[in-house]
């Protein structure tokens, strides 16, 4: 008689390998350091994903939902061929960098109220960042798998930067925005301010009880202070 999985299985294990692998990297972790983290053996966890990769591909799925991982209709987890990582990432950085709003603006000369445009554009970042922290925190120390270090870079990192530099550089040329020495480095200072906040707080080993609504605002309005006029 095939031995009944409990119904969190698959949402524990998620959870679990998301940490370790956002903590080790992709080549640190361990299949045995994974299985004790879920409170499973490791020849259990060869009978939910057929290895590492299979793993993470579940990870990279269903590092951010909100409602519970099912368990996959195929079992073990089979490993994803060769590329299928890479476009899994893609897809998922697709969905994530579309950041409308900061498109929107990217396509006039200037705007109506600069106040009210650039703290929208800031807004979207961090309710972005926000949504989607733990699958971000997993991309980035899993860079170092040969699949997704690249696809990281090229498609989430630099071009995310490198939209809000020419959001700032276009605003300032527009007369619009206070003028510095160095756009570029002021939009990086923008987005790193509103990264810490919006993701990298989370993971604090010495948290303040700051309210995550106030929080927010209060990030939000500094970072403004230091562009507009």
């Amino acid at each position: 008689m095939a031995r009944r999985i409990p119904a969190n299985r698959f949402d524990d294990l998620v959870r679990g390998a998301t940490e370790i692998f956002s903590v080790q990297g992709y080549r640190r972790t361990q299949m045995e350091g994974v299985a004790e983290a879920v409170g499973v053996s490791k020849a259990t966890l060869y009978l939910y994903v057929e290895s590492k990769d299979a793993l993470l591909a579940l990870c990279l799925s269903h590092a951010d939902d909100q409602s519970r991982v099912e368990k996959p209709e195929v079992l073990p987890l089979p490993t994803p061929p060769p590329g299928a990582l890479a476009n899994l990432l893609r897809q998922r950085l697709a969905d994530l960098g579309k950041f409308p709003v900061l498109r929107a603006a990217l396509e006039r000369d200037r705007a109506d109220d600069i106040a009210s445009e650039l703290r929208d554009v800031l807004e979207e970042l961090y309710t972005i960042l926000e949504t989607n922290c733990r699958g971000i925190r997993l991309l980035e120390r899993c860079a170092d798998h040969p699949e997704i270090g690249p696809v990281w870079h090229e498609v989430a990192r630099n071009p995310g930067r490198a939209d809000l530099a020419r959001y700032v550089e276009s605003r300032i040329r527009a007369g619009q925005l206070r003028p510095v020495e160095h756009p570029r480095l002021a939009a990086r200072i923008a987005l790193e301010t509103i990264a810490t906040w919006a993701m990298h707080i989370k993971w604090d080993l010495n948290p303040e009880p700051f309210e995550p609504l106030s929080t927010k605002a209060a990030v939000i309005e500094q970072a403004c202070r230091g562009l507009l006029p």
